[in-house]
């Protein structure tokens, strides 16, 4: 993968899963030098709950809108001041 570019993580049945970081996926990820950032629907509470402590920047619209609406990937671009051809997902 190119140095330059992002790494998306898909948070829950990704890089967690069973409510633990899977080490194996964790590993892969720090092998790049890349900037990662995790991508995950869950609001505040959930974030708390499930994805405490996590090992990379995260970002998420508290379900407004959910991932499989272009519009969060558009929010997320513009809140990291990228552009699409910056990120690489995984």
């Amino acid at each position: 993968m190119d140095n330059t570019k992002t790494i998306l993580v898909d948070a829950m049945g990704t890089l967690v899963v069973d409510g633990q970081v899977d080490a194996k996926m964790k590993g892969m990820l720090d092998s790049f030098p890349n900037r990662k950032i995790i991508l995950t629907n869950a609001n505040v509470e959930q974030r708390a709950e499930h994805l405490p402590n996590m090992p990379y920047e995260m970002f998420s619209l508290d379900h407004n809108p959910n991932k499989i609406d272009g519009g969060y990937y558009e929010k997320m671009l513009e809140y990291f001041n990228l552009k699409s051809s910056d990120c690489g997902l995984l």
